[in-house]
């Protein structure tokens, strides 16, 4: 669809996605093909190696001078990806939490190791209720982050968070001037069949070779990489701790999981317009490219 658009208007694309930042991360996040790079400029992929991890506040100064550049040369810009925390970077800043702290983060990342991110997002459950409904049980890093956080001032990440509204409020939720912002919404079972298809067909397109190839060159991933869907369970195919077909099922749910939690985030952005997809299973058909110019 973004192609699409992009062809009839001239724009350059920037990926909104901290995964397709990674060099060699290729076909599990679906990265455009050489044939379309080739039509289209695209931007802010392929910057990392696995070994490196990549920060918000790094990713949000690089696409600011990126939609600068762009805009400079009288481009439009279409930006694509469902990495929510960058979209919101974008539309309200930064929060001005406090630093990372190591002895503080050593001992959380100890806790985590012991006792698993459940029982931590318990304990966030009971510090800073607002930022424990937002954050999985597993997804131990933010866990870790919002903990840090607590740690280190007194204060729930989430009244951090809330500097974004009460800087930029009504302003900062809606779009300005000729700017469009649509997210996507598919029914849920629909989402799932088309989630299921493409985990099978990019396993069938060597998911767990390119995989095996990263493992070779870099051995050792950064946490960001090393969280990344279906990256970190095909390694534990290789090392012989999975089957390929418990691996699928995994990958299919933890995807699904994913898709759920950015829906949440979408949901609760007022500067993002829904557009309902109805397609039949397999298709992204021309009315949702439709229904994107009308909005």
């Amino acid at each position: 669809m973004a192609l699409d658009l992009a062809r009839e208007t001239g724009a350059e694309i920037v990926c909104v996605d901290s995964m397709t930042l990674y060099r060699g991360f290729d076909i599990g996040t679906a990265k455009p093909a050489a044939s379309e790079l080739a039509l289209i400029p695209h931007h802010l992929f392929d910057l990392l190696n696995p070994d490196e991890d990549a920060n918000a506040g790094w990713w949000l100064d690089l696409a600011k001078e990126t939609l600068q550049v762009i805009l400079s040369r009288g481009k439009r810009a279409i930006l694509v990806g469902g990495t929510a925390l960058y979209f919101q970077l974008l539309f309200q800043g930064m929060a001005e939490a406090p630093p990372k702290s190591g002895p503080v983060r050593k001992d959380l990342e100890e806790r985590v190791a012991e006792s698993g991110p459940a029982a931590l997002h318990k304990y966030l459950a009971v510090v800073d209720p607002t930022a424990a409904a937002r954050i999985h049980p597993n997804d131990a890093r933010r866990i870790i982050r919002a903990l840090e956080v607590f740690q280190l001032t007194g204060q729930g990440i989430s009244q951090f968070q809330t500097q974004w509204d009460r800087q930029y409020g009504e302003a900062g939720s809606k779009p300005v001037g000729d700017e469009r912002w649509v997210w996507l919404s598919w029914p849920r079972e629909l989402l799932r069949q088309r989630i299921a298809r493409r985990t099978r067909e990019m396993i069938a397109a060597g998911w767990l070779e390119e995989v095996a190839f990263l493992e070779g060159r870099f051995g050792t991933w950064g946490k960001t990489a090393g969280q990344a869907v279906g990256y970190a369970i095909l390694r534990q195919v290789l090392r012989g701790e999975l089957k390929m077909e418990e691996a699928e099922r995994k990958i299919i749910e933890g995807t699904c999981q994913v898709a759920k939690r950015q829906e949440t985030w979408f949901r609760s952005m007022r500067m993002l317009a829904p557009i309902m997809c109805h397609g039949k299973e397999g298709e992204l058909d021309s009315p949702i490219c439709t229904g994107f110019r009308k909005a």
